[in-house]
């Protein structure tokens, strides 16, 4: 299960590389067409997310093998529409738009077609993730969860990370639409796998109706969030408005609270809706909470290194390749640490994992606040002196921290869970995390252009405008103060976290439960 999972994890941030090669074969202009070319990533993000939502129920109704299976399907399909977006797809959709009486241009139809391939490959990747941890919770007894939730959690989130760097790399050495093609033959081997050795048999929750009603809720309130997020910043000229948000951006929030306040009411009053909040009370609303959390501070960490080396590479292609092994040093930690955290957290218990995880991580974010300017200089150079390996463990401890933190938070909701309620109990678990890591993204977006725009006028003040290694210089001085003021928040964050998590349910077993 973990394979399919990675790599639908590894699509959502893989075409963040090949996105100039897209544009570039489509001949769609940079200034007017990249807001249409960035639902090629944000598109994908929605769907993942109503997939992760939408197919954890109807695993509970429909049976996790066939769910799964379903899922790799509609996945191959997805992948399949972009990499062959070029050709006969763009055709039809061409073709399509001229019956409604549309005259589009065969770049831009081309370009709708790997949009929709795309929300269908994040549909299928996001529906796979909480299947995936349903069948944890109905193969193994409690006290044997927190391994393989563990597991499962590290690839996905390693996924997400490493996804930059290998589409950095394969971009420079195949067409981008071999990202795609690969995809075929790992998702066929997965549904032959999955077939042989995964139980057919269905959950208790199997015969009861699905909530569509709550599934369309969900689906406004996501699409919603999303819109609203993204439109951080206007564009005047082609040129960005750092002080001005779209008119549009509050009302269409304002939507998405509407939509999940009525979700959430409407839940603790029909018989069968499509999340059972029941489990989420008590106690275990801390371990929800502080899973939110933890997506927003990993956010930081993924968004402040990139930050500041695309700011030292004065825009080189070589910036891409070096943020993704720079963050190697968070990411790998952070996956090791998944694990060995599921292997331990049930001898000395979920909470006193998740305090411990979080102050380590905590720790290593107010280190990365101390990094200075020539970090970047030297990670471009591929020189370890002192200040790049100050950075490397501070990004190994928060990684770590925050690794260590995956598996008790998920095993905690997980074991909350009714057996015919464990899809959309990790549903949940994934789904805050991710909500968490979108929001993080919209506020470093702003707080980050608006916090330049406020710092620029002092700092170029009286500069020769010619002299393009100084102006390189003062701009990578300015990205990093900003990129070290969004480590300390993330540090911030972490601690508000860790008070969080002192409200879970302590539990602390001596010996792991047999099955059987």
């Amino acid at each position: 299960m973990c394979v399919p999972v990675f790599v639908g994890a590894v699509d959502l941030t893989v075409v963040s590389a090949a996105l100039p090669a897209v544009m570039f074969q489509l001949a769609i202009p940079l200034q007017s067409g990249l807001g249409e070319a960035s639902w090629i990533v944000s598109g994908y993000l929605l769907t993942y997310a109503l997939g992760i939502v939408l197919m954890g129920r109807a695993s509970d109704r429909a049976g996790r093998r066939s769910a799964f299976i379903a899922a790799l399907g509609v996945f191959a399909l997805g992948s399949l529409v972009v990499a062959t977006a070029v050709g006969a797809p763009s055709a039809v959709a061409t073709e399509i738009l001229r019956a409604f009486g549309a005259r589009p241009d065969p770049s831009i139809a081309a370009l709708y077609v790997v949009i929709a391939g795309r929300a269908i490959q994040g549909f299928a990747a996001g529906a796979m993730v909480p299947v995936a941890m349903a069948l944890v919770g109905d193969l193994f007894p409690e006290g044997r969860r927190a391994l393989p939730l563990g597991l499962i959690g590290a690839v996905d989130t390693a996924g997400w990370v490493l996804g930059q760097l290998w589409g950095g790399i394969a971009v420079q050495f195949f067409p981008w639409q071999a990202l795609f093609w690969v995809n075929l033959p790992l998702a066929a081997v997965a549904a032959v796998m999955a077939w042989r050795t995964l139980p057919g048999a269905r959950p208790s929750a199997t015969g009861k109706p699905f909530d569509w009603p709550g599934a369309l809720l969900v689906a406004i309130a996501l699409g919603a969030l999303n819109v609203a997020l993204t439109g951080n910043e206007a564009s005047r000229g082609g040129l960005a408005v750092p002080d001005r948000t779209p008119g549009y951006a509050l009302p269409v929030l304002l939507v998405a609270v509407v939509a999940i306040t009525t979700f959430i009411v409407r839940a603790g009053r029909v018989a069968h809706p499509l999340l059972e909040l029941g489990p989420f009370g008590g106690r275990v609303a801390f371990a929800v909470a502080a899973n939110a959390l933890v997506g927003v501070a990993l956010m930081v960490g993924l968004v402040s290194i990139p930050l500041v080396v695309n700011a030292a590479a004065g825009g080189a292609s070589a910036a891409a390749l070096t943020s993704g092994i720079v963050l190697s040093a968070l990411t790998i930690p952070l996956a090791i640490a998944a694990v060995a955290g599921g292997a331990v957290a049930g001898r000395i218990g979920e909470r006193a994992l998740a305090i411990g995880g979080l102050a380590v991580a905590g720790a290593g974010f107010a280190l990365l606040a101390q990094a200075r300017p020539e970090v970047a200089r030297e990670a471009l150079a591929g020189t370890m002196a002192p200040e790049l390996a100050g950075v490397i463990v501070a990004l190994g401890l928060a990684g770590l921290g925050l690794g260590l933190t995956v598996a008790p938070l998920a095993t905690i909701v997980i074991d909350a869970a009714t057996p015919g309620g464990r899809g959309s109990a990790a549903a949940v678990v994934i789904m805050l995390r991710l909500v968490g890591m979108m929001i993080a993204v919209s506020a470093l977006t702003t707080y980050g252009v608006r916090r330049w725009a406020a710092l620029a006028p002092a700092a170029f003040a009286g500069i020769d405008l010619r002299d393009g290694q100084q102006l390189l210089d003062i701009g990578l001085g300015l990205t990093s103060r900003i990129a070290a003021e969004m480590a300390a928040a993330a540090g911030w964050i972490c601690l508000i976290a860790l008070i969080v998590t002192l409200g879970l349910p302590s539990r602390r077993r001596s010996a792991p439960q047999r099955a059987g």
